[in-house]
C-alpha cells in the first residue's frame, strides 16, 4: 500500500510519521518511533574515528566520551556560509541536516517494507527561499529529489483541523512552536482552497527553565503575536485558535502563561511534539490522493502551501545571521566542504557483506580453477542493454 512519511525536524530533535494511501483516500497520519527510548530523536550526529557518522541516540551516547566529535546545533544554521567543523572535517549545515532527515525517512519505512512514494519536511515558518533552497539541495543529494517543502504551523493547523473540524474560510489563527529551548509565533489564515497560509511569522527566541524569566519570554511573544497582526492587518478579535505544538514537557507552561492573554483559549493535541510530523505527512497523502486523481505527476519544487511572499521582511529573505557555535572547532586550511558521508553499518548487515563476499571469492575461485589457460579467450559480443564489451 502506498503511504507518505512526514518527518518534523528542529534545533533539538527529529519525529516522523507516516500517512497510507487508500482506494478511499489517506488514512490518519500515525506517529513512527525513530528513537531507542522515545519516538523522536536529538537532532545530533557523531563523526567517528572510521568517518562514520552516528545519528541521534547513538550520536549522544558515544559523545559522552568524545565530546569534539558530537555535532549539534547545525539547523539553525542552515543559511551560513561558515561551515560546521568538527576534527577536522568541514561540514555544510544544510548537508548535516540533510544527513538526519535521510537517516529518519530510512528508518521510518522500515516497518513499511518498502519506500515512501512521498516524502514532506517542516522548516520554520520564517525561512526565506535562500534557506529552503539549501536544505532542498542537500536533500537532493542524499536521493530525496521529490520532496515537499511546508512550513511547520502549517502543517500544525492542517493536523488540527482534522481533529476539530474544517474552518471557515477567512479564519485566523495564531501557532506557537514551542521547543524545549525556543518560543515563536506565527498567525495563519485559511484560504479559499481550504490551505492554510502564512500571514506573518517571528524568528525563534531563547525559552529558558526558570519561570520567571519564562513568564517574560513568553509576554514578549505576545506582543511579538500583536505586531505581526498589525503588519498583516488583521484584527486579533477574530482569532479562532491557538495551537501549540512542540516539546511535550515546555507547552503546559507555555499554555498556563497565555491563557487570558489572546482572544481564545491555547490548545494541544494529546502528541503535541508530533503534531507537525503528522500534518506534513497528511499534506503529502492529500497531495498524493490528488495527483492520482488528476494523473499529473507531483512537481518536485512544489511548497505546500505557498506563503505569501510579499508579508516576509526584507530581513528574512537576507542570509541570516550566524548563531552561537556550539562546538569546540579546530580551524580549516581548505575552502571546501564535506558533503559525502557514510552511516556505520550494524553488526548483522556488516556479517551479511561478509559472508557475501567471502561466497563470491570461493565461486570466483572456482570458475577460475576451470579456465584452459593454453586457449586464448574468444571475444564476447557487447551485449543489448548496456553496449559494453566483456
Amino acid at each position: 500500500m502506498p503511504y507518505s512519511i512526514g518527518i518534523d525536524v528542529d534545533p533539538s530533535r527529529a519525529v516522523a510519521a507516516a500517512c497510507r494511501i487508500g482506494e478511499d483516500g489517506h488514512g490518519p497520519a500515525e506517529t513512527v518511533r525513530l528513537g531507542e527510548v522515545s519516538a523522536s530523536i536529538p537532532t545530533a550526529l557523531f563523526l567517528d574515528e572510521e568517518g562514520y557518522l552516528l545519528v541521534g541516540d547513538a550520536a549522544l551516547a558515544a559523545g559522552v566520551a568524545e565530546p569534539e566529535r558530537l555535532i549539534t546545533g547545525f539547523h539553525e544554521r542552515i543559511g551560513d556560509d561558515t561551515p560546521v567543523t568538527v576534527a577536522g572535517e568541514p561540514f555544510s549545515a544544510q548537508s548535516l541536516s540533510a544527513a538526519v532527515i535521510a537517516w529518519s525517512v530510512a528508518r521510518a519505512a522500515e516497518p513499511m517494507g518498502e519506500p515512501p512514494e512521498q516524502v514532506t519536511v517542516t522548516h520554520p515558518a520564517s525561512w526565506g527561499r535562500y534557506r529552503r533552497e539549501l536544505l532542498r539541495a542537500a536533500l537532493g543529494a542524499e536521493g530525496l529529489g521529490r520532496v515537499l517543502l511546508v512550513p511547520a504551523p502549517v502543517a500544525v493547523l492542517d493536523e488540527h483541523t482534522r481533529a476539530a473540524g474544517e474552518p471557515d474560510t477567512g479564519a485566523i489563527a495564531a501557532v506557537f512552536d514551542v521547543g524545549a529551548a525556543h518560543l515563536a509565533p506565527a498567525l495563519l489564515r485559511r484560504s479559499a482552497i481550504g490551505t492554510w497560509e502564512t500571514l506573518a511569522c517571528a524568528d525563534a527566541v531563547p525559552f529558558p527553565g526558570d519561570a520567571a524569566t519564562a513568564r517574560t519570554v513568553v509576554e514578549d511573544a505576545v506582543e511579538q503575536t500583536r505586531s505581526l497582526a498589525r503588519q498583516a492587518s488583521v484584527d486579533l478579535r477574530r482569532l479562532g485558535c491557538v495551537a501549540l505544538h512542540g516539546s511535550k514537557s515546555a507547552i503546559p507552561a507555555v499554555g498556563d502563561l497565555l491563557r487570558g492573554a489572546l482572544a481564545c483559549r491555547p490548545v494541544a493535541l494529546p502528541d503535541p511534539d508530533a503534531t507537525a510530523a503528522r500534518g506534513a505527512a497528511a499534506l503529502a497523502g492529500a497531495e498524493m490522493v490528488r495527483t492520482m486523481e488528476s494523473a499529473v505527476a507531483p512537481v518536485e519544487t512544489t511548497l505546500l502551501p505557498k506563503v505569501a511572499d510579499e508579508l516576509i521582511t526584507d530581513s528574512i529573505r537576507e542570509r541570516p545571521v550566524r548563531p552561537p557555535v556550539r562546538i569546540a572547532a579546530p580551524r580549516i586550511s581548505a575552502p571546501a566542504v564535506r558533503n559525502w558521508r557514510t552511516y556505520r553499518p550494524s553488526p548483522v548487515a556488516a556479517g551479511m557483506v561478509a559472508a557475501a563476499s567471502l561466497a563470491t571469492v570461493l565461486t570466483l575461485g572456482g570458475d577460475l580453477s576451470t579456465v584452459d589457460t593454453a586457449q586464448p579467450a574468444a571475444p564476447c559480443a557487447a551485449t543489448a542493454s548496456t553496449g559494453d564489451g566483456c
